[in-house]
């Protein structure tokens, strides 16, 4: 008695046969009708979107790393879009009758200076040789004036702004660093020659043409050597009067002030002594490197961009006999990454060039092989004309690239399942015709690339879910084109086939080859079988021990730093911002992390989730406003609040405070003038006294005092108002930082709120950090709801194609134990989830499913036969179109592992990491597994629907 469901499983097997019997009319009917339809529509298709789209490509590094749809997000539009919608400065004054711009410069001035009641002091600049009042000559010809004048005449900021090179030194003994003063002689960084040389590079800073484009008017370098003739009254203070004896004193002093035991307390507090403390040497004297801070602006125009350069080249050059350069901070990130990525992209041509001459060796076509690449060029050209026209996306960025390199992979495995499917086929019916074998292969063949490309295809579309906008791009366009490549293989590759079978039959591997493939298959199988349980168990332990790999030690973890990672972690640019915390930079920092509190004002929630220039519109909110004195009161409790919690002085003058001493004041106009706390007080009186004292210019970054005014609307209505106070925090981009920072701010929001109820109550801090810090906070929730939502997906679509419940179960384990290997394996080299690593781990999620897939889908489509057998004849077809591909992804990856940019860099890491695994994993671990579930006691064998 057949069950409903066997029948309605034997119903969809008609379906499926009869569409692909009718497919197969049409397609092999009419060959090269359907090759040249096919080809006359994507052409077209292809020079409508690159004709009229090509402007929507932005390959500008930093545009697209940023999150959209986010509660900080929303809040950092808000303030972007602040000078669009909200009166400025100008624009107030300008709007009334009278105009004291001089007056009001002078008052705000006056009011808002943040001088503390310091009590008076003087440095004898005579103890040790500088004049308390240096002339410009004096800077430039002696370096100790120029130390001695920073933080005074120099701020303390201007170095940030200043270019900096890391220098690695080699010491005499690697093993250990003794730092009692006998051992310290050992140290080759403080030795004669070495710094002779370092000193002298004043002179190649000044010799490349272009220094005047990032010229300061000092003269030296914060270097150590100079540093060691300051200390000493009567040496000369240049590099020809360098001595061993001021370099040992230099270094003594330096090593005994920072471990405690030098008694001169007086000497350890110097500038002399304090500067290489901080700037130079790291925190850690045992790690070997040290900085030198050039005399020159960081910048990355046209001109300063060839200066540093050659900058770099001459330093690396002159210095490599006692240091090696490992970081340098010229600003130039960005520009040199696009100079290096159009190489890349060579190198990604190469690597297309590598997979089809694979391809080429094992197919034995040329005309097969050159139509793989036609597929592969329209792939990318239909699916950049779906992404711009059909779907209206405005902003292509780099990252979509990626997808390039990953058709490369999947064109060329797909293309060897149809002909090794054809063989399979061909090899079990040798008494029918070419046709008919090709047309009984197409259901297998076709079959596996339908599943597989749909399942990569979600993999990448559940980056919708990502909260960053620069992923949602790249997960639309990859799903494009792995769609639009299953379309094409549907039209293109198959009559193709055929046409070249008619002519020449093809045999996708050499006699040999197939004879030892085949022996292969037939040891699979057996012992898979044989050491079922063993091999499950040892799976099982691995998977456990990459999950806690990933999750517990040493863990996928985000950046240590905020900035993104554009090329190579040993590129000296990204040296420097891995490694900056190495040294206390932020030492005598007065800037300080910003807190805005923003009343009236709501989030911006209309903004495009694809377009980086798209920042929506600022709404105000219509409930808020200052009726009455008793309002303007609270507002004062707040202010007196975040004086308290900036460790400001409570009586420091906040406009607030001048608009309610001008209310009680006799030069207040009558209908602002104070009666009663319960008096309603007109909201024209904001934009009155406004135009007499300007409030500051809002939101700022880098105030170092608070501020706060009325904010009014382009039309000079009153509605809302801003604090901005500089908060506790030194700024800083490191990560650890900034997540304490934040969560005080949403501490702060909190008390905010009682103070001033209201919905519209916003907290949060300068623009850039603001992006910065949810970039990274929603990286790696983003990724794992990614890669569970596209699990989840595969699941429902391997259960739709096997309609087998033990077979969905031992393809998902396994493609689930893939991806845990992978993870940890990424893990153990280091990787942190960036928003670059975040799309490489996305990619593993969509290639990963691929080889289990084919080998599910081969075993479904395989007749019943006893475990043993059946396996094999899934290793004879699905396996050889698996090794085949592995050949073509290490192909494809030996070009990008030379790339210079991160992305391309690392997806050669990948693509030669997940082609491995993901062999080992279809070929061990799903037959293993499966072999396991069928021999249960009492699981049934057919467990179908």
């Amino acid at each position: 008695m057949v069950s409903p469901i066997e029948r309605l499983h034997d119903f969809f097997d008609r379906i499926l046969d009869s569409a692909y019997q009718k497919y197969a009319g049409i397609v092999l009917g009419w060959p090269r009708l359907t090759i040249l339809f096919t080809l006359s529509i994507s052409i077209g298709l292809s020079v409508w979107g690159g004709i009229w789209h090509w402007d929507v490509i932005d390959f500008t590094p930093s545009k697209g790393f940023e999150t959209r749809g986010t509660h900080w997000s929303d809040i950092r539009l808000a303030l972007t879009n602040f000078p669009d919608f909200t009166a400025s400065r100008k624009e107030m004054i300008e709007s009334g009758n009278t105009r004291r711009k001089r007056a009001a410069i002078i008052t705000s001035v006056k009011n808002y200076s943040d001088v503390e009641d310091v009590e008076p002091f003087t440095i004898d600049y005579s103890d040790y040789g500088v004049n308390s009042n240096p002339r410009l000559e004096d800077v430039q010809n002696d370096p100790c004036v120029q130390y001695g004048g920073l933080g005074t005449d120099l701020p303390y900021e201007f170095i940030d702004l200043f270019a900096k090179l890391t220098f690695e030194y080699k010491s005499l003994d690697q093993v250990s660093i003794d730092y009692s003063f006998d051992r310290k002689d050992k140290l080759q960084l403080f030795s004669l020659e070495p710094m002779r040389s370092l000193c002298f590079l004043d002179a190649t800073v000044s010799g490349i043409d272009g220094k005047d484009s990032v010229s300061t008017k000092l003269s030296f370098s914060f270097t150590l050597p100079l540093y060691s003739t300051c200390l000493n009254l009567s040496s000369y203070k240049t590099c020809d009067a360098l001595n061993q004896k001021d370099l040992d004193h230099l270094r003594k002093t330096l090593f005994s002030c920072k471990d405690g035991t030098n008694p001169d307390k007086d000497l350890c507090a110097m500038k002399f002594t304090q500067q290489p403390l901080n700037y130079l040497l790291p925190k850690d004297l045992s790690i070997p490197y040290f900085n030198v801070i050039l005399p020159v602006y960081t910048s990355s125009n046209d001109v300063s961009f060839k200066y540093f350069m050659e900058l770099k080249q001459r330093v690396i050059n002159e210095m490599e006999e006692h240091f090696t350069l490992r970081g340098t901070y010229f600003f130039t990130k960005d520009r040199e990454f696009m100079e290096v990525l159009t190489f890349d992209c060579i190198l990604g041509g190469l690597s297309a060039l590598f997979v089809f001459f694979v391809l080429l060796l094992i197919v034995q076509s040329l005309l097969f092989t050159l139509s793989v690449l036609l597929l592969l060029i329209l792939s990318f050209t239909i699916a950049f004309f779906l992404y711009t026209t059909v779907f209206g996306l405005p902003f292509f960025p780099f990252v979509n690239l990626i997808s390039l390199a990953l058709m490369i992979y999947l064109a060329a495995d797909d293309a060897l399942l149809l002909v090794v499917f054809y063989r399979h086929e061909r090899k079990a019916r040798p008494h029918l015709c070419e046709e008919e074998v090709f047309v009984h292969s197409l259901p297998h063949s076709l079959g596996s690339v339908t599943v597989t490309s749909v399942t990569t295809a979600i993999a990448f579309l559940v980056n919708l879910t990502s909260d960053v906008l620069i992923m949602r791009c790249f997960g639309v366009f990859a799903s494009l084109i792995v769609l639009s490549n299953l379309i094409l293989l549907y039209l293109l590759l198959p009559p193709c086939l055929f046409l070249c079978i008619k002519r020449v039959p093809i045999n996708p591997f050499p006699l040999f080859i197939s004879a030892f493939f085949s022996s292969l298959s037939h040891y699979l199988s057996y012992w898979t079988n044989r050491l079922r349980w063993p091999l499950v168990i040892f799976f099982f332990i691995i998977s456990i021990v990459s999950s806690i790999i990933i999750f517990v030690s040493p863990s996928l973890e985000l950046p240590e730093t905020v900035n993104v990672q554009l090329l190579r972690p040993s590129h000296t640019e990204e040296w420097f911002d891995r490694n900056a915390k190495l040294f206390d930079f932020s030492a005598n920092r007065k800037f300080t992390l910003i807190e805005n509190i923003v009343l009236g004002v709501n989030p911006v929630h209309d903004a495009s989730l694809f377009n980086p220039y798209s920042n929506g519109h600022i709404t105000f909110d219509s409930s808020f406003s200052i009726d009455t004195y008793k309002d303007l009161n609270r507002m004062k409790n707040l202010s007196t609040y975040l004086l308290a919690k900036s460790k400001l002085r409570p009586d420091t003058a906040l406009w607030l405070d001048l608009f309610k001493q001008w209310m009680n004041s006799t030069s207040c106009t009558p209908e602002c003038c104070f009666s009663t706390e319960d008096a309603p007080l007109n909201s024209t009186c904001f934009l009155q006294y406004s135009r007499r004292f300007p409030v500051s210019t809002f939101p700022s970054d880098w105030t170092t005092f608070p501020i706060d005014g009325p904010i009014f609307s382009k039309d000079l209505h009153f509605v809302g108002y801003f604090f901005g106070f500089p908060s506790a925090f030194k700024w800083s981009l490191d990560w650890d930082v900034l997540r304490v920072f934040f969560d005080d701010m949403v501490k702060l929001e909190t008390k905010v709120r009682e103070f001033i109820p209201g919905e519209s109550t916003v907290v949060s801090t300068s623009t850039q950090i603001l992006r910065i810090y949810d970039l990274l906070a929603r990286s790696l929730p983003s990724t794992l709801l990614s890669l569970a939502i596209a699990l989840s997906s595969c699941l429902l679509l391997v259960f739709a194609s096997t309609r087998n419940l033990l077979l969905t179960f031992s393809t998902i384990a396994t493609i689930a134990f893939t991806l845990l290997v992978i993870l940890a394996v990424l893990v153990f080299m280091g990787w942190r989830l960036g928003v670059i690593e975040s799309s490489i781990i996305v990619l593993a999620t969509g290639v990963a499913f691929d080889y289990v897939l084919h080998y599910s889908v081969a075993y479904r489509m395989s007749p019943n036969l006893p475990f043993p057998a059946r396996i094999r004849q899934v290793h004879n077809s699905a396996g050889a179109a698996v090794l085949g591909g592995t050949g073509t992804s290490l192909a494809a990856s030996i070009p990008l592992l030379f790339a210079s940019t991160s992305a391309f860099s690392q997806l050669g890491i990948f693509l030669l990491l997940v082609s491995i695994l993901s062999l080992l994993s279809a070929c061990l671990v799903f037959p293993s597994l499966h072999s396991v579930i069928q021999s249960v006691e009492g699981t049934p064998r057919n467990l179908k629907f």
